[in-house]
C-alpha cells in the first residue's frame, strides 16, 4: 500500500509542478468543507489527529482536483476519461468473475488482490447446502466495494451511452459490469443494478437488458441461496456494529466527533474496556455512511458537510446517484476506502 501511495503522491507533485492552472476559483469552492474537516480533526475531535486518514483525504483532494483541471471545458478529455473509467471497471469485473469461477484468487496480491480461498478468515462467501461459495472480489478489499465500484461504472456508462458510437463496446461493457455485480452477490449493489435497468427501460433501451435478464435468471437460484443462507453473518454483523455504535457515540462524541478516521480507535477502546470478545474484522467502521460521518465529524460539522454535498447534488441534478442510497445506508467503503472514493468523485464530475 505504501509503495502505491508514494507513487501516487509523486505523480501529484509532478502534475502540479508542470501543469499551468488557476487555483482561486477551484479552491474557493473547496475551502469551506476542507476547513471544517481540518478544524474538526485538529481542534474539536476527542482523539488525536489520524495522520493516515488526513493523508488519504489529501490524496483524494489533489487527484480529484487534477482530474477537474484536465477536463474542465474540454469535452473530449471528459469523454476519454469516461471510456477509461468504464474500461477499468470492465477489467475489474472480469477479474472478479474469474475469481468466482475458479473459487480462489488469481495470485495477484502485488496489485492489491485479497487472498481468497476456502480457509481465508472472514472471506465474503455463502453456503449452498454444505458447499462454501466465495463471492467475487476483483482487486478490492471486499466483494461489496468491488460491486459498488462497478455500479459507479454503470452510472457513467448510462450517462455517456449516446456519445459512445460503438454499440458492441457499450453492450459488452454493460454485460460485464452487470455480471460482475451479480457474482459479487452484494444485495445493495443488486438493488442498484435493478434501478439502473429501470433507467434503461425508460430510455427505451430494453434490448440491451436481454443478456442481463438472462444472466440474472441463471443466477437467481444462487442469489436466493445467498439470501437464505443460515451461515450468513452480514445482518448480524451490522446489527452488532450498530449496537456498539450507540454505546461509543455518547453526547460528547456526538458534539465533537472522534476525528477523521478515528471511529475504529474509539470502537476498539470500547470493546476492550467492556471485555467483549471479537474478531479482528469486527473492528471496522459502522456500516452506514451518514452515521460514520456523524461519529467522526460531530453533529455540527457533519450537518454542514452534508448540506454542501446535497447542494452540489441538487445543483447538478445528480438524481441518478440515488441508486447508491442502499449502499450508503448499509456500508461504508465509499468514504473509507481510497479507490471507491476516487471512483465516486470522478464519476460525479463525468456525469455533470
Amino acid at each position: 500500500m505504501w509503495s502505491w501511495c508514494l507513487l501516487i503522491s509523486l505523480a501529484i507533485i509532478v502534475f502540479f509542478a508542470t501543469y499551468p492552472f488557476r487555483v482561486q476559483k477551484i479552491f474557493l469552492r473547496l475551502l469551506v468543507p476542507i476547513s471544517l474537516i481540518l478544524f474538526s480533526s485538529f481542534f474539536l475531535a476527542i482523539y488525536p489527529v489520524n495522520s493516515l486518514a488526513l493523508y488519504f483525504l489529501a490524496l483524494i483532494l489533489f487527484l480529484s482536483l487534477a482530474y477537474t483541471i484536465v477536463t474542465t471545458n474540454n469535452s473530449k478529455n471528459s469523454l476519454i476519461f469516461s471510456v477509461m473509467l468504464v474500461g477499468f471497471c470492465a477489467i475489474y469485473a472480469q477479474w472478479g468473475i474469474a475469481q468466482f469461477v475458479i473459487q480462489h484468487d488469481l495470485g495477484m496480491s502485488k496489485l492489491g488482490e485479497s487472498v481468497l480461498n476456502q480457509n481465508t478468515a472472514g472471506v465474503a462467501s455463502f453456503y449452498v447446502n454444505s458447499e462454501k461459495i466465495i463471492r467475487a472480489y476483483g482487486p478490492f478489499a471486499h466483494a461489496n466495494s468491488f460491486a459498488g465500484v462497478l455500479l459507479v461504472g454503470m452510472l457513467v456508462l448510462y450517462k455517456r451511452f449516446n456519445e459512445l458510437k460503438n454499440r458492441l463496446f457499450t453492450q459488452s461493457i454493460l454485460f460485464l459490469l452487470s455480471l460482475g455485480i451479480i457474482t459479487s452477490f452484494s444485495r445493495t449493489a443488486l438493488f442498484g443494478l435493478v434501478a439502473i435497468s429501470i433507467f434503461y427501460m425508460f430510455k427505451k433501451k430494453q434490448t440491451l437488458l436481454i443478456p442481463i435478464v438472462i444472466t440474472a435468471i441463471i443466477f437467481a437460484s444462487l442469489v436466493f441461496q445467498r439470501s437464505v443462507d443460515t451461515h450468513g453473518v452480514a445482518v448480524y454483523d451490522r446489527l452488532q456494529g450498530f449496537s456498539w455504535y450507540t454505546n461509543v457515540v455518547d453526547a460528547k462524541v456526538l458534539l465533537r466527533g472522534t476525528g477523521v478516521g478515528n471511529y475504529t480507535n474509539a470502537l476498539k477502546q470500547y470493546v476492550d474496556a467492556s471485555h467483549i470478545t471479537y474478531n479482528p474484522w469486527d473492528i471496522a467502521p459502522v456500516h452506514c455512511v451518514p452515521l460514520l460521518l456523524l461519529s467522526e465529524l460531530g453533529i455540527i460539522v457533519c450537518t454542514i458537510v452534508i448540506f454542501f454535498l446535497a447542494k452540489y447534488m441538487y445543483t447538478h441534478k445528480l438524481w441518478m446517484y440515488l441508486v447508491l442510497l442502499p449502499t450508503l445506508a448499509f456500508d461504508h467503503y465509499f468514504v473509507t476506502q481510497l479507490a471507491p472514493v476516487l471512483f465516486l468523485i470522478i464519476s460525479t464530475r463525468l456525469v455533470v
